[in-house]
C-alpha cells in the first residue's frame, strides 16, 4: 500500500500521461486530416451528391408534433433557428438540387436578407425572411439519375391529427395522441405535380428516398408504439428519447404513401432509407382492395459513423432486434391495414375481405449472416437492366452492406 499522498501523486501522474496521450493521437488526427482535405474537396467537387433534410439537419425532433411546432413557431429564438437551418439547407443543397423551385421573390428575399445582415441591417427584413421560409412548400425534389430519384420532405409538409384515439399500453391505460402523418394530403399533391413536371412517366422504374424507413423493424416499432409510448401518460418524456416518427405509426400516412406510389405506376419501385441507426434490406409485395399490385425494394443504411443503442436502453433495443431477427429471417411476413388504418399481423392465407391493402415482407440477409446490421454500416447499391426471357429490359437491384472496421 502507498502512502495517502504517494497514491493520490501516483493516480494524478497517470492521469496526465493517459490525457497527454490522448492529445498527441488526437493531434496527429487533426494533421493528417489537413493534408489530405484538398483531396476529399476534389473528389467530392467532381460527384454528384443529393441529399435531403432531416431533423439533426436544423434540430433534435423538428416538427415532432403539432405542439412542437406551435412553440417553435411562436418562439423568437426557436423560429429563427428553424429559418438558419432551412437557408444552410438552401444555399449548400436545395439551389443545387433544383433551382427552378425557388422564384424570383424567394430569391431576391434570401439575397436581400444575406446582404443586409453582413452590413447589421438584417433586422428590417428578419420577419418576412423567416416568414418566406417557414411557409416554403416545395422542398422536395427530382434527382436527375437513371431511374429518377425523387427525395422526399417530411418535416414540413407533416399533418397532425388532433381526434384522439384508443390505443392502450398493454391493457391498462389508455393513450389518445397520434404520431404525425409524415406528409400530408396537399404534400403529396405538391409531390406528384414536381415528379411528373421532371419529366418521369409511368410504367418507369422509380426510386424514392424517404429519410424514414417505409418499412422498419416491425418489432421494435410495435414495441415502442404499444409498451413505450404510452408512457408519456406518466409523465416520461419518450417523444424526444425515441422518434415516434416511423410512417407505420400512422397507419393513414402509411397507406396514403402506398396509394400514391400505386397511383404513379412505377415498374420498378426501390426505396433508400437511413435514419434508424440499423441496416437492412426488405421486399414488400402490396395488394390493394381493387385488385391493383405494387412490389416494393427497400434499402436502408444507417449510420456511417455513430455507435448506436447505447445505455440502458440500448441494451433493450438490441435485445429487442435480435430477437425480432431470429423471428423474421427466412420467415414471410403477412400484414393487413383495416378500413381504421390499423396495421396488423395477420396469418398466411387469410381471407378477410375488410381491409384497405395487404402486403407480404420479406427481410433480406446481409454480410453479416443477419437481417439487420447495428454497426457502422455503408450501403452500395447497383442499380442495372438485364434482359428477361421476354427479351424486354429489367431493373435489377442488388445491395452490398457492410460495417467499416
Amino acid at each position: 500500500m502507498f502512502p495517502k499522498e504517494e497514491r493520490y501523486a501516483k493516480e494524478n501522474k497517470n492521469e496526465e500521461l493517459r490525457l497527454t496521450n490522448r492529445f498527441t493521437e488526437q493531434q496527429e488526427t487533426l494533421i493528417s486530416f489537413q493534408h489530405s482535405l484538398y483531396r476529399i474537396r476534389r473528389l467530392l467537387a467532381n460527384i454528384p451528391t443529393y441529399m435531403m433534410f432531416d431533423d439533426h439537419d436544423i434540430t433534435d425532433d423538428w416538427n415532432l408534433s403539432f405542439k412542437w411546432k406551435e412553440n417553435v413557431r411562436n418562439s423568437a429564438l426557436g423560429s429563427h433557428v428553424i429559418a438558419n437551418g432551412l437557408s444552410a439547407y438552401w444555399a449548400f443543397q436545395g439551389w443545387g438540387n433544383a433551382p427552378q423551385s425557388y422564384d424570383d421573390k424567394f430569391l431576391w428575399m434570401m439575397k436581400t436578407y444575406f446582404k443586409m445582415l453582413s452590413i447589421g441591417k438584417m433586422i428590417t427584413y428578419q420577419e418576412e425572411w423567416k416568414k418566406t421560409l417557414w411557409n416554403f412548400d416545395t422542398w422536395h425534389f427530382v434527382a436527375p439519375t437513371n431511374p429518377k430519384a425523387l427525395f422526399l420532405d417530411t418535416r414540413t409538409q407533416r399533418e397532425y391529427n388532433m381526434e384522439p384515439r384508443p390505443v392502450k399500453f398493454g391493457q391498462l391505460i389508455e393513450e389518445s395522441i397520434w404520431a404525425p402523418q409524415l406528409i400530408s394530403k396537399k404534400g403529396w399533391e405538391y409531390v406528384t405535380s414536381t415528379l411528373f413536371d421532371n419529366g418521369w412517366k409511368s410504367g418507369s422504374p422509380l426510386i424514392i428516398v424517404s429519410a424514414t424507413p417505409l418499412y422498419g423493424m416491425g418489432l421494435i416499432e410495435t414495441f415502442l408504439h404499444e409498451y413505450i409510448y404510452p408512457l408519456r401518460v406518466l409523465g416520461v418524456n419518450v417523444n424526444t428519447r425515441f422518434d415516434f416518427e416511423a410512417w407505420k405509426y400512422n397507419g393513414k400516412g402509411f397507406t396514403e404513401f402506398l396509394n400514391q406510389v400505386a397511383a404513379w405506376k412505377p415498374s420498378r419501385c426501390i426505396i433508400l432509407s437511413g435514419d434508424v441507426h440499423y441496416a437492412s434490406a426488405v421486399n414488400a409485395a402490396v395488394s390493394f382492395k381493387n385488385g391493383q399490385k405494387l412490389t416494393i425494394n427497400q434499402f436502408t443504411s444507417s449510420p456511417l459513423k455513430n455507435m448506436s443503442f447505447g445505455g440502458l436502453w440500448g441494451i433493450l433495443m438490441k435485445q429487442i432486434m435480435a430477437l425480432n431477427a431470429i423471428k423474421r429471417k427466412n420467415n414471410e411476413i403477412h400484414r393487413v391495414c383495416t378500413p381504421s388504418y390499423f396495421i396488423k399481423k395477420v396469418s398466411k392465407g387469410d381471407n378477410s375481405n375488410s381491409y384497405l391493402w395487404k402486403d407480404i415482407v420479406n427481410y433480406q440477409t446481409l454480410e453479416n449472416h443477419s437481417i439487420k446490421e447495428t454497426n457502422n454500416n455503408l450501403g452500395l447499391l447497383k442499380i442495372s437492366k438485364q434482359q428477361s426471357t421476354e427479351s424486354s429490359s429489367q431493373i435489377v437491384t442488388t445491395m452490398k452492406n457492410s460495417a467499416p472496421r
